[in-house]
C-alpha cells in the first residue's frame, strides 16, 4: 500500500521502481523522503510515522478526487462530441431527403408534362 500510494502521488516514481512490493527497500526510503520533503513533514527522513500516514492518506484522497473529476469531464466531452456528430448526421440525412424529394418532384412534373404534350 505504501509503495503503490507513493507511485500514485510522486510523478517521477513508478511501481516498477520498487523491486519487491511490500518490502522496505532503498527505493521505498527515497520515495518516502521525497514525499516528506515535498510536504515539509517533520521527523526523520526516510521513516514513516503517524503524521506521514495521515498526510499520505489525505493526498491520495485528493488525487483520486482530482482524477475522477478529470475522467468525468473527459466522458462528458466525449458524450457531447458524440451527440454533435449524431445531430450533424441527422441534419445531413434530412437535407439529403429534401434534395431527393425535390429531384423526384421535378422528375415527376417533367414526365407528366411530357405525357400531357403527347
Amino acid at each position: 500500500l505504501l509503495q503503490r500510494s507513493l507511485a500514485f502521488l510522486i510523478p517521477q516514481t513508478t511501481i516498477e521502481d520498487f523491486p519487491r512490493l511490500g518490502e522496505w527497500c532503498e527505493a521505498t526510503k527515497r520515495a518516502v523522503t521525497s514525499f516528506q520533503e515535498y510536504h515539509a513533514l517533520p521527523g526523520d527522513r526516510g521513516t514513516v510515522d503517524e503524521r506521514f500516514w495521515t498526510r499520505l492518506a489525505e493526498e491520495v484522497k485528493k488525487r483520486e478526487v482530482k482524477e475522477n473529476m478529470k475522467r468525468q469531464l473527459r466522458e462528458e466531452g466525449l458524450k457531447k462530441s458524440q451527440q454533435a456528430r449524431e445531430q450533424k448526421k441527422m441534419d445531413q440525412n434530412a437535407a439529403s431527403q429534401k434534395e431527393f424529394e425535390a429531384l423526384m418532384g421535378r422528375s415527376t412534373i417533367g414526365l407528366l408534362q411530357k405525357k400531357a404534350a403527347e
